[in-house]
């Protein structure tokens, strides 16, 4: 996995390089120094902890395909063995891949746990290829959970991480600004106009669109919205701080002391899976009071009108 992610290295810096020499005049405010700077050190960040967390993770999954309930042969790491690619296989591993992205991506914004780490990708007020590359430190250690059913059915180790790795090399292009609608190919796939309202903190765009390659899984689910307006970039507390460390692990600090607050063991467990904005006094609100509440004032403005 992380041998094609370095390989993939020219193309991000290429990219990265392209849209900031377009957007400079066509698209101000896309790119600050700082930000970009940021963003590639959680980028290299990832590499070293996702290398050595998946050490151990092919080793669960090997452990998981040994014992797992079909013995599916091998997709495209096939080639690997001097084997033929069996094409039927891949295809398949595509949707099963996705749609445990989809559902690590969802579980990631409504649960806190997984939050401080996701956090992270979201945390950039500012939208280009340069963003794409902010990924967490800590989702490596704890993410693979999500993706251990498909080393239970039978597809190979190799497979599934390979297939991971592609899973996020398409979603690079995803995290920019420079194109609008895609038309027919918006329908079933994710395009970057569908992935602006994902890194959007407007109330509305809040928790929609988790689709990583099909945006057909949000449409499935009901979490789909339409890009209307551009996006306001970011979190609902954006931490204004381009230091990694603080970029990285600011999260964890504030679940710890919250869960240190709380005087219920309860209340300790709740702050882990509860969603972001919750709190045990009863005054947080979370994504969904947010957009109820939004809609609330909406109908009565409009029976006032």
């Amino acid at each position: 996995m992380e041998k094609f992610l370095i390989y993939t290295i020219p193309i991000y810096l290429f990219s990265i390089i392209f849209e900031l020499l377009y957007a400079r005049k066509r698209l101000p405010n896309t790119y600050i120094l700082r930000d970009t700077v940021a963003s590639l050190s959680m980028g290299i960040g990832f590499l070293i902890v996702s290398g050595i967390c998946n050490i151990f993770v092919f080793k669960i999954f090997y452990f998981l395909n040994q014992n797992s309930l079909f013995k599916i042969p091998y997709a495209l790491s096939a080639i690997l063995y001097e084997q033929k690619i069996n094409w039927w296989i891949f295809l398949l591993l595509i949707f099963a891949d996705d749609f445990c992205y989809y559902w690590y991506h969802r579980i990631s914004h409504i649960c806190r746990f997984f939050w401080c780490a996701h956090e992270t990708h979201h945390s950039s007020q500012y939208y280009n290829f340069g963003t794409a590359l902010r990924q967490p430190w800590l989702g490596s250690p704890i993410t693979w959970v999500f993706w251990a059913p498909l080393a239970i059915i039978g597809f190979r180790v190799e497979d599934i991480l390979l297939q991971v790795s592609l899973n996020l090399f398409y979603q690079f292009w995803l995290h920019t600004r420079l194109t609008k609608s895609l038309g027919y190919f918006g329908v079933i796939f994710n395009t970057p106009s569908h992935h602006r309202v994902h890194h959007g903190s407007d109330i509305l765009y809040l928790d929609k669109n988790y689709a990583g390659i099909f945006i057909i899984w949000d449409k499935i689910f009901k979490t789909f919205k339409a890009e209307e307006n551009e996006p306001k970039y970011g979190v609902l507390h954006n931490i204004n701080s381009f230091n990694p460390f603080i970029i990285g692990l600011h999260m964890v600090k504030e679940l710890y002391q919250d869960i240190k607050n709380a005087d219920k063991y309860s209340d300790k467990i709740k702050y882990l899976i509860k969603p972001p904005g919750w709190n045990h006094r009863g005054n947080g609100k979370t994504s969904l009071d947010l957009q109820k509440e939004y809609y609330t004032n909406l109908k009565k403005e409009k029976y006032n009108y």
